[in-house]
Order: structure tokens, then sequence, then C-alpha cells
């Protein structure tokens, strides 16, 4: 025969120890290694970035700038804290898009004033990013410092002008005294003709030839 205490009773006593369900552990598990597995990811990409041989700059689709790979700092005369977060608009001083619509590529060529108030002449080529979803992402642009070679255009323009403007001066100087040379010589022709003989003739058309081919 059992005997039992007062007030007992026949339901065992529920125990302190509450085991957590197994789906939420899996569930936080599972979300901690997709955030690790992004984190990761990005790292790669950024490492990627920040090895490839030109600068790069993202920009989100609201036209700011994302990032800045760090050799940016010295092509935009600011480094990446200053640069990240501005709209793009406040970098340029002048931009000249490509006219080639049938691409995918944006190319172009743009104007920046560095803080020191030098001037440098950047090309781009960017693509458009998009999320697996198809949303916009932005874009991302490699840049090309153009510096130089816009100088060196620019000094040839102005080489080429002025060589230019020497030779049109040249061309008015010597056409007044050619007039002279062309009209005296059709004078001797017509006055002195018959005594200067075939010789002196053949002198004068060489004369004449040589002026009429300098017009």
């Amino acid at each position: 025969m059992e005997v039992r205490a007062p007030g007992s009773s026949d339901r065992t006593a529920p125990s302190d120890r509450v085991d957590p369900p197994s789906a939420e552990l899996d569930g936080s598990s599972e979300a901690r290694s997709r955030a690790d597995v992004r984190k990761r990811r990005l790292e790669f990409l950024g490492a990627i970035l920040d090895g490839a041989p030109d600068p790069v700059v993202a920009i989100d689709c609201r036209g700011r700038v994302h990032y800045t790979k760090p050799a940016c700092a010295k092509l935009l005369g600011a480094a990446s804290a200053e640069v990240i977060g501005r709209h793009v608009s406040d970098l340029l001083e002048h931009h000249e898009p490509d006219q080639d619509t049938q691409s995918d590529v944006l190319r172009g060529h743009v104007e920046i004033r560095l803080a020191s108030g030098d001037t440098r002449w950047i090309s781009y080529s960017a693509n458009r990013l998009a999320l697996p979803d198809g949303t916009d992402a932005g874009a991302v642009a490699f840049l090309r410092d153009e510096t130089e070679r816009r100088r060196d255009e620019l000094r040839l323009s102005r080489q080429a002008e002025e060589l230019e403007q020497t030779i049109r001066s040249l061309a008015h100087d010597l056409r007044s005294p050619l007039v002279s040379v062309l009209g005296f010589s059709r004078l001797l022709r017509e006055d002195f003709g018959t005594a200067l003989g075939e010789r002196g003739a053949h002198f004068l058309d060489r004369i004449a030839s040589a002026g009429r081919s300098m017009e």
C-alpha cells in the first residue's frame, strides 16, 4: 500500500530546467551563418576593388559616393572620409559624357578642382550595379588620371595656333612684295619683251609661275 503525504497529488512536480526549442537555435545559427557569409563576401569584394590597377569609386542609387579605393585620395585630392557621402555633382567642375548610347558601359571625362586650386582631368568607365532581385544599387566607376595628357593636348593646341598665326603674318608680309614682283615682271614683258629675247622671256615666265604659286 502506497502512503502519500497530506496534500500530495498524483501529478509530478514540474522541473526547474526548461530546454530551449531546437528550432529557435537552428534559426539563430542559420542567421549568424548568413551574416558571416555576407561579411566574408563583402571583404572579398573590397579586396578585389582595392587590388584593381585603377582607382575605383562606388556610387549609390542617389548619386552619393559609397566607396572609394585608397588610391583615389591622390587622384581626388581628398581622403576617403572626406569624399564618402558626398554627391558626385559636388566633386565635378565639368562633365563630358561620351555620346555612345549603344553600350551598357558609361564613359566620359570630368574635370575636378582640388582643394589646392589645381585642376585635374579624369576619364571614367562605369557600370550600373543591380541586386539579385533587380533593384538598382548605383554604379561602380573605374577612374584614370588624364591630366598630363590633357595638358599636352592643350600645349600642342596652343603651339599649333601660334604657328598658324605666324604663317598668316608671313603670308601677309610676303603678299605686298609678291604683287610688286608680278606687276613689274608683267610691265617688263609688255614694254621690253622684244629686247629681252627668248632667254629673257623664259626667265619672266619662271618669275610669273613662281609668283602665282605663292598667291
